[in-house]
């Protein structure tokens, strides 16, 4: 039975740079504590630099690799590194022209900075801090060294020093720690400490540094993203820290975090054991044929067959707030009925009016995208679908208490493709909603569809840019500032993204009674760019230039950038024009994109070749800002290459 679990944070719990573990992570850390399992944190980061999750309280601390390890309570095990290796590396580093950062559980600092260096504190949210009193500070106990390196650097760096390693996960960076150290060694001593035995723990990773805390547990399971020879020292694999959710017909869902899974032991034997009849099993990919963690996806949809055909999707119950719709449903009499409505308040907290449950159809979907039908018409089907939990000894849970999809808790949806109606209020106070997914068939909306869903900010259509969508119908039942792509199914990049402004409409009455409609802002006209539910690019263009001063400028800008950057039937007046409007607010675009941390785009501005050297300067201070050592550098690197003095030409003559 495992009582403790040991966890990697940079490529396992957190996709690297990023600072907020996955809704599903969190959860499956809170249900393995309920169950009495003790969470270790086991990183290469200093204890100050440890990130701490919402909702989720570790009780172990194992940081520095291992030089530094403790509980809430109490310090389990220190290790400093051996003054006279301290002093000799520094020498090391110092005649190698290398920056060096020495910390402990007081400080992290450097005597300088590379960029290689800045990037690997990047991926861990921090920033290099230069000491003027670094000589100092290095005369106490250093758990930790860092510097930018490369592995054949790593005999020359240890020269002269007789109790000191190197451990690494990236092949530019390295944390030198005691020879006596390390992740394996520490999770011995956590293990000896609470009398836990081998077989009672469980670790998971990705890097080089955890290849020994894997093996040092009952079950090392390393990570998708994981190097091959990290797989290769592990019991099992799971999926990377980034994985696509697909449907059954291979469309693209959403991205996703690492999360474990609770299942019942399977009849192969193949599940590992886990306090309170927990386990979590082992599964090829599909597609890949890579080993991935059963991820606990499945859904619950409630179905109302249609008179006319088709079928109206009324509720949905999961525990995942980015959901896949399938198309269509097994009809009970055999067959299948495509979901061409969703019901009113179907993603509501407090839906009204649902039908009754011997008049609505209940489908399982699995993780795969496979549908069920477990009960028509208030008949069981085949057996009740079960939900598991941890206690597999207690009674089935009873559908009716699976969580429903909905209000806050909704991020991404996904629109069966054959949809054509959504009715009122259907994501009314859906607050957390930030991606919807349709296809390409035209739609009908009832009222306040969107009612409340204030984090809205993209609408993808899985269409060709000049196709005949439901695109036209979305956008005018949205007052708020919202973009859209079109982006069909599989495809890597959209052909084509646009920005639809806020507008405010004021209503007044004349004496006569007359009613006139004003407009506050471009966003009203920009919404009206369809002929027969076909996008307009060319009537879209020609608003920009009518002038846009009561309209939010951060919003236009975003709107210049994307037009630029997926130039869809653009023309070059419109694009003179959005580069010109672009070029003096490169500041408020970058400023979104670094706080998204979207370095891909970061890389699309640069290309477009709009910014000065006012614009750099306020590029790098944006960046220095929000500490993304990886977006300075490449400012940096694309200003250097725009504005290095060309080397002189040597003239040559025939009398040397």
């Amino acid at each position: 039975m495992i009582k403790i679990a040991f966890f990697d944070v940079d490529g396992t719990l957190l996709r690297l740079g990023s600072k907020v573990p996955s809704f599903k992570t969190v959860q499956t850390l809170q249900q393995l504590q309920a169950k009495g399992i003790l969470l270790c944190m086991a990183t290469g980061r200093g204890y100050l630099s440890v990130p701490h999750f919402e909702g989720v309280d570790f009780d172990l601390w194992l940081t520095f690799n291992g030089s530094y390890v403790r509980s809430k309570d109490a310090v389990i095990s220190k290790n400093p590194l051996d003054a006279d290796d301290k002093r000799r590396i520094l020498h090391n580093l110092k005649q190698m022209h290398r920056a060096a950062a020495i910390s402990n559980e007081h400080f992290i600092v450097t005597n300088g900075t590379d960029p290689d260096l800045e990037q690997y504190f990047s991926f861990g949210n921090e920033k290099l801090v230069i000491s003027e009193h670094f000589d100092k500070l290095c005369e106490e106990d250093i758990y930790q060294i860092m510097c930018s390196c490369s592995p054949s650097e790593y005999e020359r760096i240890l020269l002269g020093t007789h109790a000191t390693q190197i451990t690494a996960w990236w092949d530019k960076a390295v944390d030198i720690i005691p020879l006596s150290c390390g992740k394996g060694n520490a999770v011995r001593a956590v293990l000896a400490h609470y009398g836990f035995s081998k077989a009672e723990a469980i670790a998971f990773g990705d890097g080089r540094n955890d290849i020994e805390m894997l093996e040092a547990v009952g079950t090392g399971v390393a990570m998708g993203n994981a190097l091959d020879e990290v797989k290769a020292r592990a019991t099992d694999c799971c999926r990377s820290v980034d994985f696509f959710v697909v449907d059954g017909t291979g469309r693209h869902g959403s991205t996703h975090q690492l999360s474990w899974a609770v299942l019942p032991k399977t009849p192969a034997g193949t599940g590992h054991p886990l306090p309170g009849g927990l386990y979590w099993e082992q599964q090829k990919n599909r597609g890949t044929g890579e080993c991935g963690m059963v991820q606990e996806n499945g859904m619950m949809l409630e179905v109302l067959p249609l008179e006319a055909g088709g079928a109206r999707l009324v509720r949905v119950y999961g525990q995942d707030p980015c959901v896949v719709l399938p198309g269509s449903v097994p009809a009970p009499a055999g067959g299948s009925w495509p979901i061409t409505e969703l019901g009113d308040y179907c993603f509501s907290e407090k839906p009204r009016s649902l039908p009754a449950s011997d008049a609505v159809c209940r489908y399982q979907v699995d993780d795969t995208g496979a549908v069920r039908l477990t009960r028509a018409f208030g008949q069981a089907v085949g057996g009740s679908a079960r939900r598991y939990d941890f206690d597999f000894d207690a009674p089935a849970a009873d559908p009716d208490d699976l969580h429903p999809v909905c209000g806050s808790f909704v991020e991404e949806v996904t629109l069966p493709d054959r949809l054509q109606v959504i009715g009122s209020c259907a994501f009314y106070n859906c607050r957390k909603l930030r991606l919807l997914t349709v296809g390409a068939e035209g739609l009908t909306l009832g009222s306040d569809v969107f009612l409340n869903c204030f984090a809205l900010e993209t609408i993808r259509v899985q269409a060709e840019a000049d196709a005949a969508t439901g695109l036209f119908a979305l956008v005018n039942n949205i007052t708020e500032a919202v973009r859209a792509e079109f982006r069909p199914a599989g495809a890597a990049a959209p052909l084509a993204a646009l920005w639809y402004p806020a507008y405010w409409e004021d209503i007044e009455e004349t004496p006569a009674h007359i009613l006139l409609h004003t407009f506050s802002g471009q966003g009203y006209h920009y919404r009206q760019c369809f002929l027969n539910n076909k996008f307009l690019p060319a009537e879209y263009d020609a608003i920009f230039p009518q002038g846009h001063d009561a309209d939010d400028a951060n919003i236009m800008a975003m709107l210049c950038f994307d037009r630029l950057r997926w130039p869809w039937q653009l023309s070059e007046t419109a694009a003179g024009h959005y580069r010109a409007f672009l070029s003096a607010n490169t500041g408020r675009v970058l400023a979104r994109l670094l706080k998204a941390q979207d370095t891909d785009s970061i890389r699309a501005l640069l290309a477009l070749d709009v910014l000065d050297k006012a614009a750099f300067a306020e590029g790098a201070a944006l960046a220095a800002k929000a500490e993304n050592a990886a977006a300075a550098a490449l400012l940096a690197d694309a200003e250097h290459k725009k504005f290095a003095a060309a080397k002189p030409k040597r003239r040559y003559d025939f009398d040397f």
